[in-house]
């Protein structure tokens, strides 16, 4: 690897620590620039655009979530219960607060309609349904579907209960009873 790809790599990883904890809405490149003690221009000059650094580093945030989901769920093959009951955890671990709050910004402001969002958020969403889909047992033209269900429940869960998840778990209990039959 290059200098000029190790020093992106590098700022992709600093920036990223900075969208989790702050968000990225309110920072133009200046403000971004000044946060990790650079210039605009050498954010420009590493990644290209505004649009080229947001891309590169939420991508990369997700895929440093789709690591850490990779812990929790090790290689196994679940049921779509067992899933769902892994997937519940990881949301209520506060390890993945600033993720999931990060998705939330990023998930609203794709719908309103922003392009580049639009596109990251389209990214992600595809990556995690296939990633879910490959960790469970039910019958392949059904994994899609129960990873999207899964996926989307959780999601709503954050939307109508942001500051206390827990108050979801009666959706979860009722959506596995579901699931059982």
């Amino acid at each position: 690897m290059n200098k000029k790809a190790l020093k992106q790599k590098e700022l992709t990883k600093q920036l990223g620590v900075l969208f989790l904890a702050k968000g990225f809405s309110d920072m133009g490149l200046r403000q971004l620039a000044d946060a990790l003690g650079t210039s605009d221009r050498m954010l420009l000059y590493y990644f290209g655009s505004r649009d080229a650094l947001l891309e590169t580093v939420l991508l990369d945030i997700a895929q440093q979530l789709s690591t850490q989901l990779d812990e929790n769920f090790g290689d196994r093959v679940f049921s779509p219960n067992e899933f769902l009951d892994v997937l519940w955890q990881s949301a209520l671990d506060e390890a993945f607060a600033d993720y999931l709050r990060l998705w939330l910004d990023i998930s609203a402001k794709a719908n309103r309609g922003d392009p580049l969002l639009t596109a990251i958020a389209n990214k992600i969403s595809h990556n995690w349904i296939r990633w879910a889909a490959g960790r469970l047992s039910a019958d392949d033209a059904q994994t899609v579907a129960y990873a999207t269900l899964m996926l989307s429940t959780v999601d709503g869960l954050l939307i109508l209960h942001p500051n206390d998840l827990q108050q979801g778990a009666p959706a979860i209990t009722m959506l596995k009873t579901l699931l059982m039959r």
